[in-house]
């Protein structure tokens, strides 16, 4: 699966449990959506620090030393 895909997929669903988290009566759904939140944040900059990697790796291959 493309790491735009999977991005696409983790912002919708930080987005959603925003708003789940808005929405709350109580903590446990409040908290929660924030829990969700951060991770699917979190989540994207691990996607964004792998796509760099990858390109750091192809080019150091390719690039004599």
């Amino acid at each position: 699966m493309s790491n735009w895909i999977k991005g696409g997929v983790a912002g919708l669903i930080g987005l959603l449990s925003l708003f789940v988290a808005d929405n709350a009566h109580d903590g446990t759904f409040y908290y929660g959506g924030f829990i969700f939140f951060i991770a699917a944040v979190l989540f994207i900059f691990r996607l964004i620090k792998d796509s760099y990697d990858a390109i750091d790796a192809a080019r150091t291959v390719s690039s004599p030393h």
